[in-house]
């Protein structure tokens, strides 16, 4: 595949990602806890947490991966060596699906919104600086 399929391909799994995630919470928001039984609560109120964050974690890994493309595509353009690389796409979604996300739904309101947006921030600056550390280095 070349750059524009591979893009094309990725932008069609965080869609499709981000609808399932908002049928999902869509779904688990209409559960009423009060008519579950006592041992059970705590597991649909977690799932209600998660599936709160998940389409927020679809979107912040596409664009992660985005950003990372577009960086390499204004360094390397002019030596036509740019390539989409589309396992580090389906590293990021990992990444944010799974410890991101379950970090955010673990965490009490007001502190993981403010979590999740450091995370990220942090994520893009260390990958920039590894980056930057390599060329100088190189």
């Amino acid at each position: 595949m070349n750059n524009s399929e591979k893009l094309v391909f990725a932008t069609i799994i965080a869609v499709i990602a981000i609808g399932i995630a908002l049928g999902i919470q869509s779904y688990v928001e209409t559960v009423d806890v009060a008519t579950i039984p006592q041992i059970f609560q705590p597991i649909i109120l977690t799932l209600k947490k998660f599936f709160g964050f998940a389409a927020v974690s679809f979107v912040l890994a596409y664009l992660r991966n985005i950003l990372g493309y577009v960086r390499n595509w204004t360094i390397l353009r002019k030596t036509g060596k740019v390539e989409y690389e589309l396992d580090r796409y389906y590293n990021t979604l990992l990444y944010y699906f799974g410890c991101f996300t379950t970090a955010l739904a673990a965490l009490p309101e007001p502190y993981n919104k403010l979590a999740g947006a450091l995370v990220f921030f942090v994520d893009i600056f260390t990958a920039e600086y590894k980056k930057i550390k390599t060329e100088v280095t190189a």
